[in-house]
């Protein structure tokens, strides 16, 4: 069994080589001839080199956030259909980098003719990797292994599956486990479906025991929804060392997150929190992106903020609302932390509130002490400090004492939501929020985006360029983020 995983994991590292590559070549053939001398500064043998690093690092990226490297589980029409986002949005970015790097919109037709290669070219080269498939791993044989549903039903679902798996027996868990046992000898793999957990863990364990595969299929409404497809967002064995992907218990806990998430706009969010300064009361306030959400999930404390009633969610990132549509959540609008910073500043303008700033450099704190004292004059600065030069318990025990009506924390996910949950329930009223690098931005430190990146939700974009560190970051967050929210889908 160990073999047949091995020769799936390498033959689908070469389908991603073979579906990267030539299109990275075809990118970089097009950007020589065309875009290359649009640009301000054109490119060389090294700028060719990083620009093809990068176009086949996303290109990759996208083909796993949207399945496209499915050659190894289906035929022929699933992986075409998959390609096509992919190529897309990679080819789109690009484009944007290209008017970036020439500081106007150059001519859109050579990245038109280029997807449009990019799509007949990956088309028969998936058609090939096809073929070679069948011939070289051939049709993977299940046992699967249910409970809760008649041997009738059950196999007519399974008859309908097309892809690389194939249903070879069918055993209800109600023959008992000595018969489960017997069964599992004799195969490669098997398939869970709706067993108790007692009864499937047990089954799980002994499949390891004999070096079967375990696949874990939720539900046999999954199975129904999906064909039989979804089963490779659960497969592989029930122990590995080192893995990067979530359990199953996470990607539901990634859900409950987003349940939580703030659907209204960031005008009745301003209208929320002017509310509850006006009659006293307190609010604690998450702006939440991707990264948030991974980091919770290894983060107890950090998991229980986001899943508490009386912590408001909101999103902050183009990221989190394209994974709220994914999931099925439907439309959410974006609220900039920065942007709603802002807005709690103009409200203490208007109503002459107490305002506690905390975080950031030195540098920066006083940048935006002396903004605040130029542009908004009628707000009470009830204290401004930096964030490395003093004990975080200290500076809680001021912000006690002088009862702030907005206490703004800048000191990075998770930190400045724990420090407030540690002393909310002190404090009498006060919005309380965390603004992470807002204050940079709002202080006049860093510059925001340009607004034809933000008009098209492209902020992202513009950090990575600005900011080549960000891209193992938001590789490790974004992405693997929304692969995740693609499983999560597969099950719902």
């Amino acid at each position: 069994m160990y073999d047949y995983e091995l020769k799936k994991r390498i033959y689908s590292l070469f389908s991603v080589a073979w579906l990267v590559l030539p299109a990275t070549v075809l990118f970089i053939l097009l950007w020589r001839q065309i875009y290359n001398y649009m640009t301000t500064f054109p490119y060389y043998f090294k700028g060719f080199l990083m620009l093809s690093f990068m176009y086949a690092l996303l290109l990759g990226s996208f083909l796993k956030v949207f399945d496209g490297v499915q050659t190894v589980y289906f035929h022929r029409v699933e992986p075409l259909l998959s390609l096509v986002p992919s190529i897309l949005g990679v080819n789109f970015i690009f484009y944007m980098v290209t008017c970036l790097l020439s500081t106007y919109l150059v001519p859109v037709w050579g990245f038109a003719v280029l997807t449009l290669a990019d799509l007949l070219m990956l088309s028969l080269i998936i058609k090939v990797l096809a073929h070679f498939r069948d011939k070289v791993l051939g049709e993977q044989k299940l046992l699967l292994i249910y409970a809760g549903h008649s041997k009738q039903e059950v196999k007519r679902i399974c008859e309908g599956w097309d892809g690389a798996y194939k249903v070879d027996t069918m055993l209800s868990a109600d023959e008992g486990f000595d018969k489960c046992k017997k069964a599992i000898k004799k195969h490669r793999a098997v398939v869970l479906c709706d067993l108790p957990s007692e009864l499937r863990d047990k089954v799980a364990l002994y499949c390891q025991e004999k070096n079967a595969a375990v696949y874990f299929v939720p539900g046999m409404s999954d199975m129904i929804f999906k064909n039989g497809h979804g089963l490779h967002y659960f497969e592989g064995h029930l122990i590995r060392k080192k893995t990067k992907e979530l359990t199953m218990a996470q990607r539901f806990t990634l859900l409950s997150y987003l349940k939580k998430v703030y659907r209204g706009s960031i005008e009745t969010l301003y209208e929320r929190a002017q509310e509850v300064i006006e009659r006293g009361g307190k609010e604690f306030i998450i702006t939440a992106n991707p990264q948030t959400f991974m980091s919770a999930l290894s983060d107890d404390e950090l998991n229980e903020l986001l899943l508490k009633d009386e912590v408001l969610t909101v999103p902050d990132g183009y990221g989190l609302i394209v994974a709220l549509k994914l999931a099925g959540f439907g439309d959410y609008q974006k609220i900039a932390g920065v942007e709603f910073a802002k807005l709690l500043l103009k409200m203490a303008e208007i109503k002459s509130l107490k305002v506690f700033l905390y975080g950031a450099s030195e540098e920066v704190i006083r940048r935006m002490e002396e903004m605040i004292k130029r542009d908004y004059p009628h707000v009470v600065l009830a204290g401004a400090y930096n964030g490395y030069d003093h004990d975080h318990d200290e500076i809680m025990q001021k912000a006690l004492e002088e009862k702030p009506d907005i206490f703004m924390a800048a000191l990075g996910v998770p930190a400045q939501e724990k420090l407030i949950a540690k002393y909310y329930d002190r404090f009498e009223k006060g919005i309380f929020l965390g603004v992470g690098g807002s204050f940079d931005v709002l202080s006049g430190y860093k510059k925001r985006a340009p607004k034809v990146f933000l008009d098209l939700n492209l902020e992202w974009l513009y950090r990575i360029c600005t900011e080549p560190s960000r891209i193992k970051k938001f590789v490790e967050s974004n992405l693997y983020f929304m692969f995740e929210l693609k499983r999560i889908k597969s099950i719902q």
